[in-house]
């Protein structure tokens, strides 16, 4: 499964994916402390990939549950990636951290095995990721 880098270095997207199970989406290097968007074109998602402070790859929805902004243009705030349409700020866990009674963001389940980023696309995604010995992807 190939992953081409489009016109931008910031946004990937993805040719053919799988209704279910694991996804290999972006090399491990490629997701930092800038928010890097990930485009599925057989599927109208669009992904946030970033990183903690503590290094932790993180996947949301980009669609702010606010409004449903496609929060192309996101930003990270300390560890919190920042939707630019009303400023509400999204947590690893996708809780939003800023507006008391604000609606979560979604959380795809991400895993690193061998350079390489996974994201669970359903919730009955087997626990083992392709290529890796068991269920923490190692």
């Amino acid at each position: 499964m190939e992953t081409p880098v489009d016109q931008r270095p910031d946004r990937l997207t993805a040719r053919a994916l799988p209704d279910g199970g694991w996804v290999r989406c972006a090399r491990s290097a490629d997701v930092g402390r800038t928010v890097l968007v990930w485009r599925m074109t057989c599927q109208t998602r669009t992904v946030l990939l970033w990183r903690t402070r503590r290094g932790d790859a993180v996947a949301t929805d980009a669609r702010c549950p606010h409004r449903q902004y496609v929060m192309e243009d996101a930003r990270l705030v300390g560890d919190t990636v920042e939707c630019p349409l009303h400023e509400h700020r999204f947590g690893p866990d996708g809780r939003c951290v800023n507006v008391r009674k604000a609606s979560a963001a979604r959380v795809l389940e991400v895993r690193e095995v061998d350079g390489y980023l996974w994201l669970a696309m359903s919730r009955d995604a087997p626990l083992v990721v392709p290529g890796s010995r068991d269920a923490t992807g190692r």
